[in-house]
């Protein structure tokens, strides 16, 4: 009977030793498919259409850049997020407004993390804030609070081919959509 406890208990340890290794690896960055040591960086922006439901009806979408700083081996942040004011559209309580500014504390930092699951964007401090202001709309203006937002990679041989993006604010509302490469893609994930 010990003997089949001492086996059952090798064979257990051998389990262990097999899947932790496997499961504690993290993801990290590449560029050209080169891995990013500690301390080295690599940009890309991307383009694409951001979506912020306030409610089954009210929508207000409009065409975004965003640029990412990947620092080796998994960290970085977003260092830019900008809409087109002139490319949205908005539904229900949002039809007809134009996006005449936009601001938001990405200033203060939004840092990315790919270690995490699912991949998360949060703030330095506090939450991701984004402040927009209208002409042409009943409400002069809106401000959105993320806790978090969560981003989905996808690749393509090893490269970001798209991001999906989104969050649900303090107050509610939704944001979702997706962003794709502006130039030749270099950024990727392992």
């Amino acid at each position: 009977m010990l003997k089949k406890m001492m086996l059952l208990a090798v064979a257990a340890a051998a389990l262990v030793a097999f899947v932790v290794p496997a499961s504690a690896s993290a993801d990290v960055w590449t560029d050209n498919h080169n891995t990013l040591e500690e301390g080295q960086t690599a940009n890309q922006s991307f383009e694409g259409v951001l979506k912020f439901f306030a409610g089954p009806t009210t929508t207000f979408a409009c065409n975004v850049t965003v640029e990412i700083e990947a620092e080796g081996p998994s960290g970085g942040r977003v260092t830019k997020f900008n809409p087109t004011t002139t490319e949205c559209e908005g539904t229900g309580g949002f039809a007809g407004c134009e996006l005449e500014a936009d601001s938001s504390n990405i200033s203060e930092g939004w840092n990315i993390n790919i270690a995490s699951t699912p991949i998360l964007v949060t703030a330095s401090s506090g939450n991701i804030t984004i402040h927009n202001e209208y002409a042409g709309c009943a409400a002069p203006d809106t401000d959105l609070a993320f806790t978090s937002i969560t981003v989905t990679p996808t690749q393509v041989e090893g490269t970001i081919t798209k991001l999906s993006i989104s969050g649900t604010a303090t107050n509610g509302a939704v944001a979702a959509g997706s962003v794709t490469p502006e130039s030749s893609l270099t950024l990727g994930i392992e």
